[in-house]
C-alpha cells in the first residue's frame, strides 16, 4: 500500500507541474501585458515600467515560473493597495515552499 501511494505521488508532480506551466503560459501568450488588469486607467508609463520591474515582469519567463509564489502574492497586494502577508503565507504553504 506504501508503494502504491509513493508512485501516485511521483505520478502528481508532473501533472501538477505541467498544469501550473500551461496557466502561466496562457498568461503570457494572451495578447497586451499582464499589468494592464492591476494598472488605473491614467497609469503614466513610468508607474507601468516601475511595476513591471517590482512585480519581475521585466525577467526572463523561466525565472517568472520559478518565482510564481512571489508574484501571485504581489498581483494580490497591487489589486489591494497595500501589502498582503497573509496571501503569500497561504500562498507558499499550499504551493509547499518554506
Amino acid at each position: 500500500m506504501l508503494v502504491y501511494i509513493a508512485r501516485r505521488i511521483v505520478y502528481v508532480i508532473p501533472i501538477v507541474v505541467s498544469v501550473a506551466l500551461v496557466c502561466f503560459l496562457l498568461v503570457h501568450i494572451t495578447p497586451g501585458d499582464p499589468l494592464v488588469a492591476v494598472l488605473p486607467a491614467d497609469a503614466s508609463q513610468e508607474l507601468a515600467a516601475q511595476l513591471r520591474t517590482a512585480y519581475g515582469f521585466d525577467r526572463p519567463l523561466p525565472v517568472q515560473f520559478g518565482s510564481g509564489c512571489g508574484a501571485r502574492c504581489m498581483v494580490t497586494s497591487a489589486i489591494r493597495s497595500r501589502p498582503d502577508v497573509r496571501c503569500c503565507r497561504k500562498c507558499c504553504a499550499r504551493s509547499a515552499i518554506p
